[in-house]
C-alpha cells in the first residue's frame, strides 16, 4: 500500500477521495485531457473491494470523479473494458496496466486492437 504523504497531490483532496479506504497504487498524468495534471488512484475498501478515483487540477479548482468499473469474465470482456477505461474515461496506459495486472506493452496492443475493430 501507499502512504498518502508520499504522492506529490493536494493532500486534503486525497484523504477526502480515498477516506477510510487504502491507496494500492497510483499514477499522475500530467497531461491529462484538460491540459492540467491528473492523479489517478487505485483504492482497495476495507471489504477488498476495488475502485478508482481520478483527481484533476484543472488550476481554477480539483475535480474529484470516481470511475465506474465494470466487471468482467472473459478475456475480451476484460480488453473491452479496458478500451472503454481508455476511451471514454481518459485513464493512462501505464495506470490501466497496473489495474489489471499486465504490461503496459500489453495495455497498448489492446488499445491498437480495439481501436482498429
Amino acid at each position: 500500500m501507499v502512504d498518502i504523504r508520499d504522492i506529490p497531490f493536494n493532500q486534503t483532496m486525497i484523504k477526502k477521495a480515498v477516506g477510510k479506504a487504502e491507496v494500492e497504487s497510483y499514477n499522475i498524468n500530467l497531461r491529462c485531457e484538460s491540459g492540467g495534471r491528473a492523479l489517478e488512484l487505485k483504492i482497495t475498501d476495507a471489504d477488498g473491494g476495488r475502485r478508482v478515483v481520478v483527481l484533476t487540477d484543472r488550476g481554477f479548482c480539483i475535480d474529484v470523479r470516481e470511475v465506474e468499473l465494470r466487471p468482467f469474465y472473459t478475456k475480451q470482456e476484460r480488453n473491452a473494458e479496458i478500451w472503454r477505461l481508455y476511451k471514454d474515461e481518459h485513464l493512462t496506459q501505464v495506470f490501466l496496466a497496473n489495474l489489471f495486472s499486465i504490461t503496459q506493452p500489453s495495455v497498448s496492443l489492446i488499445i491498437k486492437e480495439m481501436k482498429n475493430k
